[in-house]
Order: C-alpha cells, then sequence, then structure tokens
C-alpha cells in the first residue's frame, strides 16, 4: 500500500521490553517476502533513544560498526558474513560473539570474503563466546577491510561486536 507503518498500523512488529535487542526475520517464501520490493520502516520509542537499523539479505555481507553491537539468529549449519574496516594502524581489530542461544563460531579473514573453517586467517570455535583479537603486531595484520564468518554449531541467536 506504500503507506509509512505507525504504532498502529502495520504488518510486522516486534517490540521487546527493556534493551532486549528487536528484530523482524522474513524468510524467504513467506507471505511477507518479495524480490525487487520497498520495505517500509517505523521506529517508535517510549522515551529519546539512540538505535541502529541493519538490514541484510541471505547473500549479504553486512558492515558493521566499530562498537555497534549487531544481534542475529541462524539455524544449524548456516552462516552469516560480515565486513569491518580497520582504519588505524597502531589501533587492533576485536571481534565479539556472544551467544543468546546455542554455539556459533567464528572465522575472520582479510581476503576471503565468505571466511569458514577451511578458508580462515583466524578463528574462534569455543562453546559459548567467541573473541578473535589481531594485534598490529600480527605479521597478517594491515589496514583495510577483514570479512567475519559467523556458523551456527546449532540453532543460535547471537550478538556480534567489533
Amino acid at each position: 500500500d506504500g503507506l509509512p507503518p505507525t504504532q498502529s498500523f502495520y504488518d510486522l512488529a516486534s517490540a521487546q521490553p527493556g534493551a532486549a535487542p528487536d528484530s523482524i526475520t522474513i524468510r524467504s517464501g513467506s507471505e511477507w517476502s518479495c524480490e525487487r520490493c520497498t520495505y517500509l520502516l517505523g521506529v517508535a520509542g517510549l522515551q529519546p533513544t539512540n538505535y541502529t537499523v541493519t538490514a541484510s539479505t541471505s547473500q549479504a555481507i553486512v558492515s558493521l560498526q566499530a562498537g555497534v553491537p549487531v544481534t542475529e539468529h541462524l539455524e544449524t549449519g548456516s552462516s552469516e558474513y560480515f565486513r569491518v574496516d580497520v582504519t588505524n594502524a597502531s589501533n587492533k581489530l576485536r571481534v565479539l560473539i556472544t551467544p543468546l542461544t546455542g554455539d556459533p563460531d567464528v572465522y575472520v579473514s582479510r581476503t576471503a570474503h565468505r571466511p569458514s573453517a577451511d578458508n580462515c586467517t583466524w578463528a574462534s570455535t569455543n562453546f559459548g563466546a567467541d573473541a578473535v583479537t589481531v594485534l598490529p603486531s600480527d605479521p597478517d595484520f594491515r589496514v583495510g577491510p577483514y570479512f567475519i564468518g559467523v556458523t551456527a554449531f546449532v540453532n543460535t541467536t547471537f550478538t556480534i561486536t567489533a
């Protein structure tokens, strides 16, 4: 219908109380999915607040903003890909994966756009939280883009921060 959503007029909603992250997932083949269409998004708060909106497709590489957490959900065996840019040669890169449920694993590369267990330079596959730190003293450290793959060992909801 092309009308912007409001608090009383919308098709999909997510309203988590408190500081919990809100998300809406539209799966391929659902009544809400479409190709070459425009989604209109509304954000309403009970008080003044800061927020970040991230939208992606299953094929996208999500750009991360330094220090801004992003929450995602993955099914067992599936992966999501991210990119973060290191702009200062004296700053380390730290990627932190915090599972809210399940067990995500993280893989990082400077060259592979979709890093995995078989195609990465750095990895963390611990049960629970995972972190990868790349120091400026690391011989593979460079200023520029780093690509991050997160794979679900089991169904997982997680927060990624870089």
